[in-house]
């Protein structure tokens, strides 16, 4: 089946860069080699057919299309980070994340990547809604 979102490794070594403004910065802050995080930064701009970033001598800045896309992609970073703290905070407890996204997102990228997760199993439940947010 043809990907139709990049990885988690790509979103998090973009969204490290473009926060850092360097990619040996984010290579640091990731405990990566700046060859990975440029590695990551190619394949998505690759996957994304776009240019995220001008790459200068000594250093980098977003694109306009790079600073569009981190103010789509950091949210939802950042929903996840929660998400998972929350998770380790309450071990043993049941806890109801709420993803506010576009249906074809959450059916094209989010329920793939959770497709082996046994919701019954953890007493969770999906309800689909509409959002006022998009409209």
């Amino acid at each position: 089946m043809r990907r139709v979102c990049p990885s988690m490794r790509e979103l998090l070594a973009f969204e490290c860069a473009a926060r850092n403004k360097s990619f040996t910065k984010a290579a640091q802050e990731m405990s990566i080699t700046q060859g990975a995080i440029s590695k990551a930064i190619t394949a998505l701009e690759n996957f994304l057919e776009l240019s995220l970033f001008k790459r200068n001598a000594s250093r980098i800045e977003l694109t306009v299309a790079g600073q569009n896309y981190l103010a789509a992609v950091f949210p939802l970073i950042s929903s996840l980070e929660a998400a998972t703290l929350a998770v380790k905070s309450n071990r043993g407890t049941q806890v109801r994340l709420t993803i506010a996204s576009m249906p074809s997102f959450v059916e094209r990228c989010l329920l793939p990547k959770f497709g082996d997760v046994p919701w019954s199993g953890v007493g969770a439940d999906a309800a689909r809604r509409p959002s006022s947010i998009f409209a």
